[in-house]
């Protein structure tokens, strides 16, 4: 049977303080999905937009620094002052050109601007102006806030599933996946990624192929495997798979990602494909599950 197939990892236990148990409080409310829609790298959001009062304990107000000489590949996140104080140096032990050790040097001037010191003669920065989400919610989006979505979602469908799964091949081959969903004869192998970009789509689809061929000889005639990708938010390359859209792909009013539903081919594989849905309305999310693994 293709359960001995699979073992279920172990989960470390996760710190998790008072900050963290109000954030998971509010998850399915769907001002927070809207507002968490407009994340920058599943971190921070532009000023600009509203963060209702109930929210404003999860972000810290922070002014964003990137593109400084030498540091092309590092962006800086500065606690925000209108006061005349220091912001940041960078200072580095390992002399470049006929630079001076100390690279860089900002200094808070107001809301809007900063002082900046690349060397001995300064220049005005203008400010962005960003808020942060504070470090314990930061890394728990980035680790396993969509994974927990999904989780709460198949148990309150009430679907037989095992988590974080490592799969077994025939040729001892390990792959692993988020979720395995058991229902009638059909198994669902599900990927939950935050963000869906054209990279993890096509990561997904070739490992699909991988494991179809691993468990070719494993599964009855009458027994279905199908491939489930599920973000809540989606790049904008994502763009380039509309024309295999089940449905019109529309950015909600005041969310900040385009939904998506479609399915596309696994490669070297005959008739079968993935489904791909990106949802940041996590009750939306919930529907489009309950339609694709048990529609009513």
């Amino acid at each position: 049977m293709i359960k001995n197939k699979l073992t279920e990892k172990n989960n470390k236990k996760r710190f998790e303080n008072k900050l963290l148990k109000d954030f998971k409080r509010y998850v399915d409310e769907a001002d927070l999905n809207r507002l968490l829609s407009h994340l920058k790298k599943n971190l921070y959001i532009e000023n600009g937009h509203y963060i209702p009062e109930k929210y404003n304990n999860f972000f810290r107000a922070f002014t964003y620094v990137e593109k400084l000489k030498h540091l092309d590949d590092l962006e800086f996140f500065i606690p925000q002052s209108s006061d005349d104080s220091g912001a940041l140096a960078v200072y580095t032990n390992k002399k470049i050109d006929k630079n001076y050790n100390l690279l860089h040097w900002l200094e808070h001037i107001s809301n809007e601007k900063l002082n900046h010191y690349p060397g001995p003669d300064k220049s005005i920065k203008p400010k962005t102006s960003i808020s942060v989400l504070k470090p314990e919610i930061s890394f728990y989006i980035l680790e396993k806030y969509f994974e927990d979505i999904v989780e709460k979602i198949l148990n309150k469908l009430e679907l037989d599933f095992i988590s974080n799964v490592v799969i077994k091949s025939d040729k001892n081959t390990l792959f692993e996946i988020d979720f395995i969903v058991f229902h009638k004869n059909k198994i669902f192998l599900i990927e939950a990624k935050t963000k869906m970009n054209k990279d993890n789509i096509y990561e997904f689809s070739r490992n699909s192929s991988k494991i179809l061929k691993g468990f070719r000889e494993s599964l009855d005639d009458n027994f279905n495997m199908d491939f489930v990708l599920i973000s809540n938010f989606s790049d904008r390359n994502v763009d380039n798979y509309q024309y295999f859209a089940m449905d019109s792909m529309e950015r909600k009013e005041g969310f900040g990602t385009t939904s998506y539903n479609f399915e596309l081919p696994i490669s070297n594989s005959i008739n079968k494909m993935i489904r791909c849905v990106a949802e940041p309305e996590n009750k939306v999310l919930e529907e489009r599950i309950r339609d694709i693994i048990c529609p009513q």
